[in-house]
């Protein structure tokens, strides 16, 4: 018969055929783990040029809303959608996060004319305190993301026709 009393934090007193044995476990879950999360602010082209060569700028905000710092978080991927794709060289370091504490990166997409809008998929990685690592959105949980709509006017593919888009 195995029974076990884990009222101990860490410690359980495991009972094999009516003897007693202690035994410490170790466990791979953190208490202050990291909760990375992404958060858009501005979306825009910056200049005409910009616009008329479909490069989008996003502005983009990493927050640490978990009880635990993110050691070493860096962007490790950018997926697109709808022909758009993120310009650029991942991973992008953003350093260490403590608990409540956010990074900002600009990320360049170009945008293909006639696009209204893409989705764009942002993977962060890091490592806790005690080394375990985590990514960002969790792998086993849905994702849901951004979709980035083209400020302003719907980029056109004749150079006559094309208008700058707002930049707020």
């Amino acid at each position: 018969m195995v029974g076990a009393d884990t009222s101990g934090p860490g410690n359980t007193d495991f009972t094999v055929q009516g003897k007693p044995a202690q035994a410490t476990l170790t466990s791979w879950y953190s208490s202050a783990a990291p909760q990375l999360g992404i958060t858009a602010g501005a979306v825009s082209w910056g200049s005409l040029d910009n616009y008329l060569q479909g490069r989008l700028n996003v502005a983009l905000n990493v927050v640490n809303s978990g009880n635990g710092t993110a050691y070493g978080a860096r962007v490790v991927s950018i997926d697109t959608s709808g022909g758009s794709a993120a310009a650029g060289f991942v991973p992008v370091a953003l350093g260490d996060l403590p608990s409540g504490s956010s990074a900002g990166l600009s990320v360049a997409y170009h945008v293909p004319a006639g696009t209204l809008a893409f989705r764009t998929l942002v993977t962060i990685s890091c490592k806790d305190a005690s080394g375990l690592p985590f990514s960002f959105p969790r792998q086993d949980t849905a994702r849901s993301p951004y979709t980035a709509p083209a400020p302003g006017v719907q980029r056109n593919s004749s150079r006559d026709s094309a208008a700058p888009a707002s930049t707020t």
